[in-house]
């Protein structure tokens, strides 16, 4: 059985699971302080069981001001507030069933990754563009079996492979800092899947049956088309279309700087329709992947999911960075414009659309390649069965070949 950790910021960490479960063989237990979603998440063993974990962010009579309880323990970890409950009821929980479990995928928390590796299990540990060499993620990734980078290898899109320790991640002439240098740091066990995507998953015909498959082997029959995310509600449109979009604003349940206000100056500076999802004002939609393919152009947030959802679709986009910790979204900002994707941070004034989306028409789907959404969930998929069920033969070649596999950051 494996565990995994879903983190409970946003929608992406959800919606990578659900991706992903439909490929594998094993069972999966879910740990995650997120309400088990209505829809069900399914590997090829059945039903994921769902474990809802204490939160371990909010005020507790001992603890009033859980972010004034040394929460970092110096800088060693990210959150862990000294006499905390429900911090310490969530590793309790986590505790109880490792004897159950054959290894752990964290997606992700740096204190759930090391405390895995502390119960003696394999770990598989997600990550994510940006500066994440700071002392908790770095721990993190030394104790994990694997590291899955659900992106492409940034060598791919013109950052080095290797770059100088003492000036890890500095600034490429032309490319700016590197947007992963923990990935350098940690070549040898990082595996590069590409883009991970729901709407690849969903669409995906001719998976291996789960009589065929085995530990290592990717899995099971993909589920039909279907709903890419729960929530529904009519969504606002600014400048309706009749018969046709012309430009679709999505949103994020992680936070968008956009408000309807803004969507609107951009359509009357362009002249187009427009029409958003997912921000204040306008809710979210059961349909976004058929809005997506109807847009002409697709404006988006750079989280991964969404940006993986544009490069499995292959629609123009123009991706926009918000703020995120470490740096997240502009580092995927960066590689997307290396690709000549059209990005930006923040909401543009209303004066730079025209222009953003004459370079996103021009640019069109086929910018998007390079992502290797294609088959990523797959990958994602063999590289988790292949980590923490292949424990059958010595440690010794599984090390071997999980090495050859991946080599420097490979592609899985």
């Amino acid at each position: 059985m494996i565990g995994w950790y879903v983190h409970h910021q946003g929608r992406g960490h959800v919606q990578r699971l659900r991706a992903v479960a439909p490929w594998l063989a094993a069972p999966v237990v879910v740990f995650s302080s997120l309400a088990e979603p209505a829809e069900a998440i399914s590997t090829g063993a059945g039903p994921v069981r769902w474990v809802r974990l204490p939160g371990d962010w909010e005020p507790e009579p001992g603890v009033p001001e859980p972010s004034a309880a040394d929460p970092t323990a110096g800088g060693a970890l990210h959150w862990a507030p000294l006499g905390h409950v429900g911090n310490r009821d969530r590793l309790r929980v986590i505790a109880e069933w490792a004897g159950r479990l054959d290894g752990m995928v964290t997606d992700v928390s740096a204190e759930v990754a090391i405390f895995s590796r502390l119960l003696g299990l394999r770990t598989v540990v997600v990550t994510q563009p940006g500066a994440r060499t700071d002392a908790p993620h770095e721990t993190a990734y030394r104790a994990a079996t694997a590291i899955l980078a659900p992106f492409p290898d940034p060598a791919a899109v013109g950052w080095a492979e290797r770059e100088d320790p003492r000036t890890l991640g500095a600034a490429d002439a032309s490319l700016g800092p590197h947007p992963a240098p923990h990935t350098l740091a940690f070549a040898g066990k990082t595996v590069f899947t590409g883009g991970v995507s729901l709407v690849e998953s969903e669409d995906s015909r001719g998976a291996p049956s789960a009589a065929a498959a085995s530990p290592g082997a990717t899995l099971a029959t993909a589920p039909s088309p279907g709903r890419l995310s729960s929530g529904v509600g009519p969504s606002i449109e600014a400048h309706a279309p009749e018969g046709g979009l012309d430009v679709l604003v999505v949103g994020s349940r992680g936070g968008s700087l956009a408000t309807m206000r803004d969507v609107e100056q951009a359509a009357a500076a362009t002249g187009r329709r427009w029409r958003a999802v997912g921000l204040p004002g306008a809710e979210w939609s059961s349909s976004v992947p058929a809005l997506m393919r109807a847009a002409a152009v697709v404006v988006l947030n750079a989280g991964l999911g969404s940006v993986a959802d544009a490069a499995a679709l292959r629609v123009p986009a123009v991706v926009l960075a918000q703020e995120r910790a470490f740096g997240e979204q502009d580092a995927t900002a960066a590689m997307l414009g290396a690709l000549g994707i059209p990005t930006a941070h923040g909401w543009p004034a209303a004066d730079e659309w025209p222009a953003l989306l004459a370079s996103a028409e021009r640019a069109g789907g086929g910018a998007w390649s390079a992502w290797r959404a294609d088959g990523g969930a797959r990958r994602a998929a063999h590289v988790i069965q292949d980590t923490l069920l292949s424990h059958d033969r010595p440690q010794a070649d599984r090390a071997h070949e999980t090495h050859s596999a991946a080599g420097t950051g490979s592609h899985a």
